[in-house]
């Protein structure tokens, strides 16, 4: 579980303790949600038809009242309570008032996870009524009373949603939250105090205390989030408002590893503060900027991001305003379209105007086609061809800067962004509008950057103008995990950090807690060809060295590698048992005949009895990933393999029965009926494929052909029916994630037998259920950004 679930579950579940001790009552359910708030916050609930137009429900703490639209349902009325109760004790009430919409108010709220894009499309103010709605179904559904309730065998959607009050919506939620992303451990175990205490090494807590600007230049393992989370804290001890604190990193993953570390400490320390926090991704942080300003930019109020494969679609219907020409493709229209896409990009990504451009293509036009005059005269074959090349890539060059300016007026008259904007915009907003640049300034008075190797010209430009030339700028980066190249990230923006920081200090964290000192070792010398290396001080590992050896595998094909690998395992796994070490010599043999090089002396076996499941195998790639796991499998490893989320077998069973929904899907059908929930006996299906060929229908059209089914047996045709009622059934829902809940929470059978197996630590349950509830998470996103869409 992460940790910022775990404190909205541990924050509910305290609410609910609270009331509950004061009161005097051991269980009181439904929750009296008027009473809780009037107990541990003195604020009364007010029912009213005051509320302006589009508020269902409204904080006001200088007159201690929550107000509830009085024509929302009973359920919903509750919901809307919660929530706002969850601002309070999340924020606080001195961080009121609160107002919420339909569009605030989402009784289907998913847990972590969520969103997967590259930019999530929530501010600060939007991911905190995220966590007023994850509050809400938290403490009107509790995880624990909810977990214990899907182990019994008689529990429905209906009954529970009556017990706990609330509405069918809301009760899958938490039903997904509970049971598919984030299940209880009971008891549960007290949350822990993550980052409240902070034990600093010596270089850590130098990098701390060192006046700003600084580069904290930090190798992999050596304690890079936890120094920036110290020193986030360490500002806030100092009295610095975390509001004024702005924490920017380059992925998503990132942003919400510092942010619950943050959070975390904050809460156990100053959890008024909490609620004040701001990280983000630099695209997330553009978005919100945008939005804040967008109108003085000339942007419309409800511009929308969108990502590569919308906007091929926009281009691919505005083909014509391109007036392509080098990159015209009469029999594919649209074969350049995304190396346009990616072009232009990379051109924002150095915030280059299409003026700017424009010249600084034309000059390298010239100078590739004078290049290939000068270097290839004549009139030979070679000669032509070096200087047509030529002329072709200036050709490229010249009509990639005519399409920019023309590009960006489809993006401006759609009333769209891409992801160069949401950088590139808000540069321009500080370099060119004063009055925006004092604003942003005097909101950030300090800049802590993490993950800095990543971020490309762009984004350092947007640092410095945000910073203004006060150096109020703490970064740390690691210049051997530069992973964003393809957009323009560069290790050298560590190295020019002095140049745009001239006061700033550099320190290093050298001590690795990750990995012993032979792995530190072998990675140094991989890097040893790196002009820098020189520059950094090499790492030292803590956990000390130990008897270990790396060791290099060299092979001239995967699968000769891949082999050597299963080899490698069972060598160690069956050291003692002789009859398969000799069952495996002719195979180990071919593999050291000349088709594999050993870069370094096979390590000795130690006494040790090793397990297959002592053994970890890393690989760059999920394709390599599964490419080495069937291989493995096949030499006799067991192997413990995450596959994509959508070629897991009870993903695949799912979407079978939901994709009957409105459709005609015959492949569907076929793998719905060989579940064991309605399982048609082999002959009946082949009798049924049958009649769908002779007949010329489609196979769902044809298990619903009354004359069709009449020619099945008895049970063939009982099974049909039961499965023709789960279909009509999850066709009376909504959307795409009310279908797939509808049938996992009220028709499948194997969903709850996976719950009460998961109850009793079972691994592979326990994966099941994980990956159906990413699939579950992706279909919230899609209805999400569906709704946005229209």
């Amino acid at each position: 579980m992460s940790v910022r679930s775990q404190h909205i579950r541990a924050l509910a579940r305290d609410v609910r303790r609270s009331y509950l001790e004061r009161v005097g009552s051991a269980s009181d359910r439904p929750l009296p949600l008027d009473d809780l708030a009037e107990t541990l916050w003195e604020l009364t609930v007010v029912p009213t038809t005051t509320l302006a137009e589009g508020i269902q429900g409204k904080v006001e703490p200088e007159l201690q009242v929550i107000r509830v639209r009085r024509d929302l349902p009973p359920t919903r009325q509750r919901f809307v309570i919660a929530h706002e109760i969850g601002h309070v004790a999340l924020e606080g009430l001195t961080a009121g008032p609160f107002r919420d919409t339909n569009e605030t108010l989402d009784e289907r709220a998913v847990g972590e996870g969520a969103d997967q894009t590259a930019v999530r499309t929530y501010n600060t103010r939007e991911r905190r009524e995220q966590e007023a709605n994850l509050f809400a179904l938290e403490l009107l559904v509790p995880a624990d009373e909810l977990w214990l309730a899907v182990q019994q065998p008689d529990w429905s959607v209906e009954t529970l949603a009556a017990h706990f009050a609330v509405s069918s919506n809301a009760l899958c939620a938490q039903l997904v939250n509970v049971c598919c992303l984030e299940p209880p451990v009971l008891p549960e175990a007290p949350v822990a105090a993550a980052g409240s205490t902070f034990t600093l090494d010596s270089e850590q807590q130098a990098a701390i205390d060192a006046p700003l600007p600084l580069l904290l230049a930090a190798g992999p393992g050596t304690g890079k989030t936890r120094s920036i989370v110290a020193k986030y804290v360490s500002l806030v001890h100092q009295g610095v408002d975390p509001a004024s604190i702005l924490a920017l990193t380059f992925s998503n993953r990132a942003a919400e590893e510092m942010r619950e570390r943050i959070i975390a400490a904050l809460r156990q320390e100053a959890p008024h503060l909490a609620g004040r926090v701001e990280i983000s991704t630099f695209h997330s942080w553009g978005l919100n900027v945008l939005r804040i300003y967008g109108a003085r930019l000339g942007l419309p109020v409800d511009a929308r991001l969108l990502d590569t494969a919308d906007l091929f679609i926009l281009l691919s219907k505005r083909l014509n305003d391109l007036c392509l020409e080098h990159f015209k493709d009469l029999r594919e229209p649209t074969r350049h379209l995304l190396a346009i896409i990616q072009a232009i990009s990379r051109i924002k990504d150095e915030l280059w105007s299409p003026e700017e451009y424009a010249r600084l293509a034309e000059v390298e036009a010239r100078r590739l086609i004078e290049e290939a005059e000068r270097d290839h005269p004549g009139v030979t074959r070679k000669a032509t061809e070096a200087r047509e090349r030529a002329a072709r890539r200036a050709a490229a060059l010249r009509e990639l800067a005519q399409v920019y300016p023309r590009y960006e007026a489809i993006l401006r008259e759609a009333g769209v962004l891409d992801y160069g904007d949401l950088i590139g915009l808000p540069v321009q907003a500080l370099r060119d509008h004063p009055a925006i640049a004092a604003d942003l300034r005097r909101r950030y008075c300090y800049l802590l950057v993490d993950e800095f190797q990543d971020i490309n010209y762009a984004s350092g430009k947007l640092i410095m103008l945000l910073d203004g030339g006060r150096g109020q700028v703490w970064a740390v980066g690691d210049a051997w995990q530069s992973i964003y190249r393809f957009r323009g990230a560069s290790a050298a923006n560590l190295d020019e950090f002095t140049q745009h920081y001239p006061n700033a200090r550099i320190r290093y964290l050298t001590r690795n807690y990750r990995s012993l000192q032979p792995i530190l070792d072998a990675s140094a010398a991989v890097m040893a060809s790196d002009p820098r290396v020189a520059e950094r001080p090499p790492l030292m590992a803590q956990r000390g060295s130990g008897n270990h050896v790396v060791v290099e595998w060299v092979a001239p094909r995967s699968q000769d590698e891949y082999a050597a690998i299963a080899h490698d395992i069972l060598r160690r796994v069956h050291q003692r048992n002789r009859r398969l070490l000799t069952g495996c010599a002719a195979r180990r043999s071919t593999v050291r005949s000349g088709r594999m090089r050993r870069m370094a002396q096979r390590p000795p076996l130690s006494s040790r009895r090793w397990r297959f499941r002592d053994h970890a195998v890393l690989c760059r790639t999920h394709e390599q990933a599964g490419a080495l796991a069937a291989v493995l499998e096949a030499h006799g490893v067991p192997v413990d393999h995450i596959d994509d989320v959508f070629d897991t077998p009870g993903v695949k069973d799912v979407l079978a029965v939901c994709a009957q929904v409105g459709a005609t899907n015959s492949a569907g059908l076929l793998r719905a009926l060989t579940m064991p929930e309605h399982q048609l006996d082999p002959a009946d299906l082949n009798r049924l494929v049958d009649l769908a060929r002779h007949t010329q229908q489609a196979l769902p059209r044809a298990a619903r052909d009354p004359q069709i089914v009449a020619r099945l047996s008895e049970a063939g045709q009982r099974t049909l029916a039961h499965l023709q009622a789960i279909v009509e059934s999850l066709e009376s829902q909504g959307d795409a994630w009310q279908v797939i809940t509808a049938y996992l929470f009220r028709h499948s059978r194997a969903m709850r037998e996976r719950l009460v197996r998961a109850a009793r630590k079972d691994v592979k349950a326990l994966r099941e259920i994980a990956a159906l509830g990413q699939i579950l998470v992706i279909a919230r996103t899609f209805v999400r950004l569906a709704a946005v869409d229209e």
